[in-house]
């Protein structure tokens, strides 16, 4: 990227071929902010969306609305608020979480399903809540 816009630096230079040979490699790149204000690839590309060829011209304005976009995104995903959630946790949750890891152990307690043991004996789990501990 940083050649790119050291070519394009001065365009007179350049044959409209060549130009648009370098706007199709870097049309399309993510190019993060900071690498468009270092290397200055987003000023020469702006200054050749008055270009004398129409096809340099129209493709240098796609590349700057595609990276004001992905400028705009990029601000966007920065200033956006972190979620925090917080988790209320006491006694009521305690108590459910023991009753869960119990329901846990006993479903496991019942062991592999097989031909012998039909899924009835699901029905052998003591799911009365009301006697926890």
């Amino acid at each position: 990227v940083q050649d790119i816009a050291a070519l394009l630096q001065n365009p007179a230079s350049l044959d409209a071929n060549e130009i648009l040979d370098m706007l199709n490699e870097v049309s399309d790149k993510r190019i993060s902010t900071k690498l468009l204000k270092s290397s200055q690839l987003g000023l020469r590309v702006n200054q050749l969306r008055k270009h004398a060829a129409a096809p340099v011209a129209a493709l240098a304005r796609t590349c700057v609305r595609r990276w004001k976009e992905g400028v705009r995104q990029e601000a966007l995903r920065k200033s956006a608020p972190r979620v925090r959630i917080d988790v209320a946790y006491g006694g009521a949750t305690e108590l459910v979480r023991r009753r869960a890891r119990r329901m846990f152990r006993q479903a496991l307690s019942v062991g592999a399903l097989t031909a012998s043991a039909p899924r009835s004996r699901c029905d052998d789990l003591d799911l009365d809540m009301a006697d926890d501990p």
